[in-house]
């Protein structure tokens, strides 16, 4: 059913009725949730992410839950405000930040420019410092 979104991405109201089914029928899906948010910041539509985390914390676990919110994370970067992204990422414990952001630099170390990398260290500075 995951490949039905993909045939009608440019129909936003029959994906939406697809991501309700399949809310009803996979409840436990964290694949379910990350397309749902993608299709939200897609359509400019960030003020549901909160009903849908809410959503999400009920159904999903723990290990799931985190990884939802490491993609939001990265959603919010790449559609939304970097302002949002910075309070996403108050949110993050300390173990998994310094997962996150190693990952995050030993991909801009392989695919990435100097500038990026050096941003992705003031991140990490700018926690470091918060925490």
């Amino acid at each position: 059913m995951l490949h039905m979104i993909h045939i009608y991405k440019e129909k936003k109201e029959e994906e939406e009725k697809i991501f309700r089914t399949l809310f009803k029928k996979v409840k436990g899906s964290c694949k379910v949730y990350k397309k749902y948010c993608k299709f939200i910041m897609r359509n400019n539509r960030e003020e549901e992410i909160k009903n849908t985390i809410s959503k999400a914390k009920t159904t999903l676990d723990k290990k799931k839950m985190i990884s939802l919110e490491i993609h939001i994370a990265r959603l919010e970067y790449k559609y939304g405000s970097l302002i949002k992204e910075d309070q996403f990422k108050q949110k993050l414990n300390t173990k998994t930040m310094k997962t996150f952001l190693t990952k995050y630099l030993e991909f801009e170390i392989k695919y990435g420019d100097e500038s990026k990398q050096e941003h992705v260290r003031d991140i990490a500075k700018s926690f470091v410092s918060r925490k």
